[in-house]
């Protein structure tokens, strides 16, 4: 019967043995990382001499079930039978090593063992050579991780580490760690020709690795003992492995041991640098210490100095890393600011060109291991929209074009990134992506609950444990999942759109309006870069189909966003005054403001657009949030009277966009009038049919938001009902769920992406509310916001119990993060008839966070949502007109032009509902066809 593995060696010290099934319960991958540091160093083990062990503590002996003086005397040949075959010679090579004091040993690796009972562990090991006895020695931790191999995703050491013997130019040993990693069998690696392993590295990487190989065989100590490459997969994939070697014995004969770890799926940043790398950490420190005294140089203003630390700084790192790699950004992007401020434009240019390429590179390899919140974390550190050179290219109309271009490959990317990626997990059909995308939808249900729910049950201190284990867990699935989809690097590199492509994709006659929130660079001032920096501005490119590129300044960030705030006020204000001598001062003051909204933000890029009637917009910052038809021009006239207006996230929307042929099989789905009581009452609340917005009012309760139930809305029944007749008149197939079948488990069990999706139901989003966990990188309006469906006020009155539902199950509220985790690829439009569903949080570059945003992310081609509050049946009226418009075969954007026009001739003509709160709230975001 096979024993338990303790280690090799003549002289050996095992230190640290921990019970890990002792722990209390929680995380394991925190238990694990607690033990370690709590370790109480039950077990001792010390070989002075060469076969046999000087003292074996007695828990270490229980742990394999060995009798403790026995095993106090074992000998080299007894501890060797232990050890997994696999295992053994890498582990009496590094044992010899370490024993010699060998730098080049490794000092972390797993390895497998048998008990006294046959049963296979897992060990954890750091080891280190000591001066013990008079003797050396060598002191040695281990760790048992035989219950926590599967639950460790991103270490060293969650599994036996990738173990090659390499001799003669032929592996001799793979471990199956080792296999896995390649890919190849083990019985066709028997039969390569010396150094045939070769051919599955990289041909970039091939001649470095092999002339260290080769050098470390001959015992050249200068050779690095650790450093990255990639290869060729089995199945074609390119990995990315980091390497550790050493120089050891196998029969008698000098062999090289690798120690392989696959680190794709590591930080993306050190990705990135690992696959260039080619040196030291010395070169490097190099390029950080020029980097840094240039910077220093040029916020002095001495331009020379800070040009000589940049240049040999961007040599070292260039010719290391390579041209496009990270690493170089910073120094090109300082010497354009050098070159720019002594006049060299072109010099100048270069280098902004040179940066730009470095980031995009960058950025298509780090969203292809990243998550949701990762990726907006790097763009905030690296984005790709540069300020100093949008200030640098408004000085000379050559530079238009480029920074066009940047500002079109800048926004909107994560987003864009995030459903390119989603869309091909969705047709992944691998078990296990299958089973990390249901824990993945399992656990934003539960994050959306709690954040909902706040601190109201639980202690504050396990609240806040319990959602950061919550976020880290689905961060680390998200950066899994999409780490398996291999297509995802050829879909990035097509993102790159040259405006010779906008405008090929522009309909005849119209022009776009790309609009870009920027902090201008003052290149003429001396000091730090907060000192050059001045406030936002709103920048806008407009580009025709033919003419040549035009830029507005649209002025201060701060005016306009303060106009577009006071304005969505003012509207909101409007169902509490309704038929009031009020509401005739409040359209005054309304029509006041989107005067003035127009003269600053429309009227500027007007001038210079021509005759055209079509024009496509893609907002930034808080113009996200303004629906440019509301606005009046001086002949008080509104901007849809003149002018049919779409909205893009980005100008590469134009390009991916198309005519699209209906799916056969395809079915439509319509929720509306839902059962808010769910059972929690015999009689429906249902009464009267009237004219109140389709929001909750103002209530707070849940994390401060809801504390009121919501009142039913009985024009959104009637609205799904016409809307269904109109899809029977056109022989369209619809389905319709109202009362307690408008339920979340309509769009939870959707397996095949409906054609249409409408939902007619109440919208909250609580902008104000305060944060009752730490979670930097969620936005309020993916937690603290939703659409209420069948069973909600179960939940916010607290009688979920009673009704039989928990908060988690399929009943309740619909968060915007529950929507990113829907499949709707294939679904042409989602129409959310409720209030302020185009609202939430806004970020620069990335538009608004919140339910549009999520349905993109969950794959719908196009979003009409409202921009804010509106009325029950003024909104029945309008969604009547344009499913009338759009099945009849009017393009969507076209259609909802046209029922926008419907509902402002029918107010003008009553004289009663002439306010922009009636007929100007919805919007549409995406594929206008």
């Amino acid at each position: 019967m096979k024993k338990l593995l303790i280690l090799t060696g003549s002289v050996l010290v095992v230190v640290g043995l921990i019970i890990l099934s002792q722990l209390i319960p929680g995380d394991p991958e925190v238990q694990f990382d607690r033990a370690k540091k709590q370790s109480t160093l039950h077990t001792i083990i010390m070989a002075e001499k060469e076969g046999s062990y000087e003292y074996v503590s007695r828990s270490f002996a229980e742990l394999g079930s060995y009798d403790y003086e026995l095993m106090s005397n074992w000998t080299f040949k007894d501890a060797l039978s232990h050890i997994c075959e696999e295992d053994r010679i890498f582990i009496m090579g590094q044992y010899k090593l370490k024993l010699q004091g060998k730098g080049d040993a490794v000092s972390s690796y797993c390895y497998r063992a048998y008990d006294n009972l046959g049963d296979l562990h897992y060990f954890d090991q750091l080891s280190r050579p000591v001066y013990y006895n008079g003797g050396t020695a060598v002191f040695i931790t281990i760790f048992d991780i035989t219950n926590y191999r599967n639950i460790r995703k991103s270490g060293w050491s969650e599994l036996p580490s990738g173990i090659v013997i390499l001799q003669d130019g032929l592996i001799k040993q793979a471990n199956q760690a080792a296999l896995d990693i390649v890919g190849y069998p083990a019985d066709e690696i028997k039969h390569w020709q010396p150094y045939g392993f070769a051919e599955i590295i990289h041909t970039d990487d091939r001649d470095m690795v092999l002339e260290r190989l080769r050098r470390r065989l001959e015992g050249d100590e200068e050779i690095p003992t650790k450093y990255s490459f990639r290869i060729i997969a089995y199945n074609g994939h390119v990995k990315n492995l980091q390497l550790e070697s050493s120089l050891s014995q196998y029969q008698d004969s000098p062999a090289v041991y690798l120690v392989l770890k696959d680190i794709s799926k590591s930080d993306p940043i050190m990705v990135s640098s690992a696959i260039r790398s080619r040196t030291n950490g010395e070169l490097l420190d190099s390029v950080a210490i020029n980097d840094s005294l240039g910077a220093i140089a040029f916020n002095e203003g001495n331009y020379e100095k800070a040009e000589r630390h940049l240049l040999e700084s961007l040599d070292i790192s260039m010719t290391t890393y390579g041209p496009q790699h990270i690493i170089n950004a910073d120094a090109m992007q300082i010497l354009a600011k050098i070159n720019w401020a002594q006049g060299r434009f072109y010099e100048a240019f270069g280098y902004f060109i040179r940066r730009h390429e470095c980031l995009r590179s960058f950025i298509n390899v780090a969203f292809a291991y990243a998550s949701e919140s990762e990726k907006l974390e790097y763009l905030k550190r690296y984005p790709l929209i540069n300020n100093a050179f949008l200030s640098f290219a408004l000085q000379d109309p050559i530079a238009y074009e480029t920074a066009l271009e940047m500002a079109i490959d800048g926004k909107g990317i994560a987003l864009e990134a995030s459903s390119i990626q989603r869309e091909r997990i969705a047709c992944n059909q691998d078990s296990l992506i299958e089973q990390n995308k249901e824990e993945l939808f399992d656990i934003g249900k539960v994050i959306a609950s709690l954040a909902l729910d706040g601190v109201n049950k639980m202690d504050v201190t396990v609240y806040n444990e319990t959602m950061g284990y919550l976020n880290k867990r689905k961060e680390k699935l998200e950066a899994e999942i999409n780490s398996t989809c291999s297509e995802f690097a050829e879909a990035a590199a097509l993102r790159k759109v040259r405006v010779i492509d906008v405008q090929k994709a522009l309909p005849p006659g119209s022009i776009l309006w790309e609009i870009v929130k920027y902090m201008p660079y003052d290149i003429e001032v001396t000091g730090s870069g907060q000192e050059r920096r001045r406030d936002e501005r709103y920048l806008a490119f407009q580009l025709s189909r033919n003419g040549r590129i035009k830029v507005i300044d649209l002025g201060e960030a701060a005016i306009v966003d303060k106009l577009i705030s006071d304005y969505l006020d003012l509207v909101n204000t409007v169902p509490a005054i309704v038929h009031t001598v009020s509401e005739n001062k409040l359209a005054r003051d309304v029509s006041k403001i989107a005067s003035q909204l127009y003269a600053k933000v429309f009227q500027p890029l007007e001038a210079i657009s021509g005759r055209v009637e079509r024009i496509f917009i893609c907002p930034d910052g808080e113009l996200s949030l303004l629906n440019f038809n509301t606005l009046i021009c001086p002949d008080n006239r509104y901007v849809v009277e003149k002018y049919h207006i779409s909205y893009l996230s980005s100008a590469r929307d134009l390009i991916k966009f198309g005519p699209q042929a209906r799916r056969s099989d395809e079915t439509n789905l319509i929720i509306a009038d839902p059962d808010y009581d769910f059972g929690l009452q015999p009689e429906n609340l249902v009464s009267t049919f009237d004219d109140s917005p389709r929001n909750p009012g103002r209530t707070t309760r849940y994390s401060g938001c809801l504390n009121a139930p919501f009142d039913a809305i009985p024009y959104s029944g009637y609205e799904g009902k016409v809307i269904a007749k109109i899809f029977e008149e056109y022989g369209i197939p619809v389905q319709t769920y109202y009362g307690s079948d408008a339920n979340k488990s309509v769009l939870n069990s959707i397996n095949q992406p409906p054609g249409i999706l409408h939902i007619a139901t109440h919208y909250f989003f609580c902008s104000d509310a305060i944060y009752q966990f730490e979670l930097k990188n969620y936005h309020k309006s993916l937690l603290l916001a939703g659409l209420p469906l069948a069973g909600a006020n179960c939940i916010v009155l607290d009688v979920e119990d009673k009704a039989g539902y928990g908060p988690f199950d399929d009943f309740g509220i619909l968060t915007p993060l529950e929507v990113a985790g829907l499949n709707l690829f294939g679904t042409d439009l989602v129409t959310l008839s409720a209030c302020g569903t185009g609202l939430g949080e806004v970020m620069n570059g990335e538009g608004v966070f919140g339910l549009r945003r999520s349905f993109q992310l969950a794959g719908a081609e196009t979003v009409v949502m409202s921009m804010w509050q509106v009325s029950d049946k003024h909104a029945c009226d309008f969604m009547r007109d344009f499913y009338s418009y759009y099945l009849s075969g009017m393009d969507k954007s076209r259609g909802l032009r046209q029922a926008t026009m419907d509902a402002l001739n029918r107010g003008q003509a009553n004289g009663e509902y002439f306010h922009p709160f009636y007929w100007g709230a919805f919007a549409l975001i995406g594929d206008p066809n």
